[in-house]
């Protein structure tokens, strides 16, 4: 499958924040680097279908993502945050979309089993991070997008999200926003740079010479 961003135009207040994107995606990991408010979070957004009233338009297969919701089913999307169904428990919630057994597997897969029955607004950080990924898998996605995913987690957590994502990988395409460039290599992944409206792709050993640059 390919989820293809065609000529994606988008502004914010006023400001042009996305100007002229046009990539596509099929297999593998990429990392989406970029400053704050360059625009990667409203990207991931464009390309998981949630956010419309864009110009260009995003497709899986030739389908617009926007119009066929059969397409965003193929879409997992996983926020830099949980903030939604504070009184469901781990389990209520990924029962939501997976069925039983597969919600099990999913606390198994990301070591959720201690707090699978507490409600979500009790829960720590690191396991809010963790069901927000288990949720963004429970629909069985062909693209895994994460916005920030490994922000704030110390470097245990951090670690076991990185070595679940290269084992999702072999499964589905993952696309994540990060700030930080060594997980470029660290995931193996493909390396795009998102500045000043643009995306560009740049070679994993050259990252941080490419980054610097562009940045100053």
């Amino acid at each position: 499958m390919i989820l293809a961003a065609n000529n994606i135009y988008h502004s914010f207040k006023d400001k042009e924040v996305l100007k002229g994107i046009n990539i596509s995606f099929s297999g593998g990991i990429a990392v989406l680097l970029g400053e704050n408010g360059a625009g990667k979070t409203l990207f991931l957004k464009i390309l998981s279908g949630i956010l419309a009233g864009i110009q260009g338009e995003v497709t899986l297969d030739g389908q617009n993502v926007a119009v066929f919701n059969e397409c965003r089913k193929a879409i997992g999307f996983a926020a830099e945050e949980l903030y939604f169904w504070p009184a469901y428990t781990v389990l209520n919630a990924l029962t939501l979309t997976a069925d039983k057994i597969f919600a099990e597997q999913l606390i198994q897969l990301c070591r959720l089993s201690e707090v699978k029955q507490k409600k979500i607004k009790n829960l720590s950080f690191g396991y809010r991070k963790r069901l927000n990924l288990a949720l963004a898998l429970a629909g069985r996605p062909a693209f895994l997008l994460l916005d920030e995913p490994t922000n704030g987690l110390d470097p245990i957590e951090r670690d076991f999200f990185l070595t679940t994502l290269k084992e999702q990988s072999k499964n589905l395409t993952v696309i994540m926003a990060s700030h930080r460039l060594e997980e470029v290599n660290e995931l193996e992944a493909a390396a795009l740079i998102l500045h000043n409206g643009l995306l560009h792709k740049v070679e994993s050993s050259r990252i941080k010479e490419a980054y610097h640059a562009i940045h100053h």
